[in-house]
């Protein structure tokens, strides 16, 4: 039980924190929508959605990523090792991604394909943060002597 109570100890501000990115990708959403349409977003509200995502992105990744977190995940079940190495490399490519964004958004501003890349990178999130989740709810089911043991 120790490793479940000790990795609660970050997920307030985890779960906090992916509210925020949450609200933040549906609002992104919105923007690839109008981005296809005729009707285009003022190219400050583009950048300024971008800065919010990413900073949010940075710091939910630097909360996960702390020995607190996935480190006390790790510790307790050595053999989620491989999956939270894959999940950190799927920060660094998010974080890659979403400042690939904003240089698009700064230098192209009406790019048609922006909304299309937007939408790719935000597909690539959600699945980011299920893969988190069901290696959550797969430590915490054998934490708690689920399926498994």
């Amino acid at each position: 039980m120790f490793g479940s109570t000790h990795l609660l100890g970050n997920g307030a501000a985890v779960l906090a924190e992916h509210d925020a990115l949450k609200a933040t990708a549906a609002r992104m959403r919105g923007l690839c929508k109008a981005l296809s349409h005729e009707k285009k977003p003022p190219l400050v509200e583009i950048n300024q959605l971008l800065s919010v995502f990413s900073a949010g992105l940075s710091a939910n990744f630097a909360t996960e990523e702390q020995d607190g977190y996935f480190g006390s995940l790790v510790s307790a079940r050595p053999e989620c090792d491989v999956l939270v190495a894959h999940l950190h490399a799927e920060h660094v490519q998010l974080t890659e991604a979403v400042e690939a964004l904003r240089n698009r958004a700064r230098t192209e501003g009406r790019n048609p394909q922006l909304g299309f890349f937007l939408g790719r990178t935000l597909d690539q999130f959600q699945a980011h943060e299920r893969s988190e989740n069901r290696l959550l709810q797969e430590f915490f089911l054998l934490d708690e002597g689920g399926e498994g043991e």
